[in-house]
Order: C-alpha cells, then structure tokens, then sequence
C-alpha cells in the first residue's frame, strides 16, 4: 500500500476535473493517456503486490485483472480515438447527450471527494515517519521523476504540464477498497488517501507555479 500510494495517483476523480479546470478540454486526452498507464500499473501490479502482502496468491494477469483493467473509461477513451482516426462524427443528439454527461464529471467528482473526507477518522490519522514518507513520495518524488523524464521526449507543453500535474495528485481511492476486499489494513490505506487529498489543495497551486514560471 506503501509503494502504491507512492507512485500511483488519482487521476479520474481528482485529476480529470482538476485538469479541465486548469487546462481545460485541450488537456482531457493526456490525462486518459495518463489514465491508461497509471490504471494498469494499478490493477496489474500494485493489486498483486497487496494481495500477496495479506498472504492473497494473485496471478499477475488473469481473467479478472482483465475485465477490470478494460473499465468503461478506458474503453470510452479507445473508442473516442477510433473515431477521431476515422474523422466519425456521432449523430447530434448523441453527441449533445454525451457532452451533458461529460459536464456532471467535475461536480460529482468532488462530491465523491468530500464524502470520502467526512467519512474520515481523524483520530486515527498519525502523522509518523511513514506517512510523511509517502506524502513525500507522491507529492515530491514521483512528480520530480516526470518532469526529469520530460526532456527526453519532444512532448508538447501541455501534454507536459498534465503529466506533471496528474503526477501529483493524491493517492488513489480504489487502494483502499483493494486492501479491503484481499484482508489487509484498508483503515492505514484510507488515512493516505484522506491525507493526500488534502494535502493537493497546497501541493497542486504549488506545481501549477512552477509550471507558469
């Protein structure tokens, strides 16, 4: 949970909504692009490293892994691709549905959020050297690991700038239901989550200065 919450960020309930309000609709293609990879690090990887933490045997690829890798967002983004490639227009009504779908995305997104946070023990959140080693690494480390990546690559500066900002948003939510479901310690998994969501109100001005300057 430790690793996971160190390299693995929230990019759909926090990230999308966080990104159309800083970058607007020209960034929401980078971070699904983001999206694809930081989901199937998650449900590949970082779920057969706690499951087989909590004594779980978790083959790395299997029928189940699939079905969850392939969710309905992620197929959503293949199927916007094909009919961009395609030049396919959908018919308007369909289209104007979509997009009023695609408006709720910000709003329920952060509703979602603040159930979550009050839904919070604060009695039960320490403040010891694990966690501030993972708030280090989600908020620090693994941010910094991008933007030294970056120059590497003749990426445009807003596919650049999305990166980095989907680099540093909190913890993802699903650790903790994860841990719940495989019988490890889901309320050590939720306090991260709890603590790096609010933490990204100071770390995510911060990142978007630095981007600026």
């Amino acid at each position: 949970m430790f690793c996971t919450v160190f390299f693995v960020s929230n990019t759909i309930f926090i990230g999308l909504p966080m990104t159309l309000a800083l970058f607007g609709e020209e960034g929401i293609p980078y971070v699904m692009l983001y999206y694809m990879v930081n989901t199937t690090m998650f449900w590949v990887v970082a779920v057969h490293d706690m499951a087989s933490d909590a004594g779980v045997a978790a083959p790395w690829l299997s029928r189940k892994t699939l079905k969850v890798v392939l969710n309905p967002p992620l197929l959503g983004f293949l199927a916007g691709i094909i009919l961009v490639m395609l030049d396919w227009r959908l018919p308007m009504p369909i289209e104007a549905s979509f997009r009023y779908l695609g408006g709720m995305t910000t709003p329920l997104a952060m509703l979602f959020i603040g159930i979550a946070i009050s839904k919070a023990s604060w009695s039960e959140i320490k403040f010891d050297r694990e966690l501030t080693a993972a708030m280090v690494g989600r908020f620090v480390i693994c941010p910094l690991c991008v933007m030294v990546c970056l120059p590497f690559f003749a990426l445009p500066k807003l596919m650049s700038d999305v990166f980095v900002m989907q680099a540093a948003m909190p913890a993802m939510t699903n650790t903790s239901i994860v841990a719940k479901v495989y019988g490890g310690d889901y309320k050590y998994a939720a306090m991260l989550t709890v603590v790096s969501t609010l933490l990204a109100v100071i770390t995510t001005p911060f990142y978007m200065w630095v981007l600026r300057g």
